[in-house]
């Protein structure tokens, strides 16, 4: 009898562990709103595409494969070269948005669109848009006074401030909320 139970408790642990880990398909539209910090209107109504797989290792970190879409967002990277694979930080739940791809000369180049910071289960995100410094700029930068943000799901700007303080508080400096 004793056997039995260990059996059935190690099949047990090793179900979970598989189901725990196994990539989970996410496949969502969130509607929100693109705005700029310290400006008290929006700058437009925007919805996201997240289509890919989400994958949790033992551990917990989180590595989501797919593509994200921006409404209205152009890109420089080639649509057959905006696969992704972000990592997210177990500290503040925040992943790179880089694409890596090879340019019309076959150049290999990455281009960093901003930082995502998303809730456990995909359902809130804000993206912390980076501004390009210069024309040919592959990168650029983000400030939290005057920074472009992306936030989903909302209606509004208040709303949307409100989730991304939420999702960026292991991120901002206390008392560093964004405005």
């Amino acid at each position: 009898m004793k056997k039995r139970i260990v059996l059935f408790l190690f099949a047990l642990l090793i179900a979970t562990t598989v189901w725990y880990t196994f990539p989970k398909t996410l496949v969502k539209q969130l509607d929100g709103v693109y705005y700029q910090l310290g400006k008290d209107e929006i700058i437009r109504n925007i919805a996201v595409q997240i289509d890919g797989t989400l994958q949790k290792s033992l551990l917990g970190k989180r590595t989501f494969k797919g593509e994200i879409k921006i409404e209205g967002e152009d890109f420089v990277v080639p649509a057959n070269q905006r696969q992704l694979e972000l990592t997210f930080s177990k500290a503040d739940n925040r992943g790179f948005l880089n694409y890596g791809y090879v340019d019309d000369e076959a150049n290999p180049k990455v281009y960093s669109y901003g930082v995502i910071y998303m809730n456990p289960d995909f359902t809130e995100f804000t993206i912390a848009k980076y501004e390009k410094d210069h024309e040919e700029d592959f990168g650029g930068s983000w400030s939290g006074a005057d920074g472009f943000m992306i936030t989903a799901p909302a209606d509004d700007r208040a709303s949307a401030i409100t989730i991304s303080n939420r999702l960026m508080k292991n991120f901002l400096l206390e008392g560093d909320l964004l405005r």
